[in-house]
């Protein structure tokens, strides 16, 4: 099973002061090792966010985790523009974010998956039009 990772579960993980740090410390415990992945856009605004809300520190802890194998990137954006665009649009009134469509996008390329996430957007999201997603995430539903 992969587990395809968002933005704020990055954060959580990575940020003692988020409200699920917890959460993502126990979660991220309970995976495989080289079963984490995520995409480009994510990691982008992890590392943004880490190095604003907290210090360097934070975003290199981060970094260090995607150089030794720890998370994993698997998906090339250019392959998937197309797509994304029709995500985005089709969730316009969420709005969907370019990271979210990429983890939804990489949902729709994978049979088993869970996407682990604080976002509550990724319950209304659909992979391949209408399935809902299989989902980690701090809040009972």
């Amino acid at each position: 099973m992969k587990h395809l990772v968002d933005t704020g579960a990055f954060i959580a993980f990575f940020d003692s002061s988020d409200n699920y740090h917890q959460w993502a410390i126990n979660i991220f415990d309970t995976f495989s090792r080289n079963r984490v992945f995520t995409c480009e856009v994510v990691i982008a605004e992890v590392v943004y966010m880490l190095r604003k809300r907290i210090n360097l520190y934070a975003a290199d802890n981060f970094l260090n985790a995607i150089e030794n194998g720890s998370i994993q990137i698997a998906f090339k954006l250019s392959d998937e523009v197309s797509r994304l665009r029709l995500l985005m649009e089709r969730y316009k009134d969420v709005p969907m974010d370019l990271a979210d469509a990429c983890i939804v996008r990489m949902s729709e390329l994978e049979e088993y998956y869970e996407i682990v996430t604080v976002d509550r957007d990724f319950y209304i999201y659909r992979r391949n039009g209408r399935q809902p997603l299989n989902l980690v995430t701090p809040f009972e539903y």
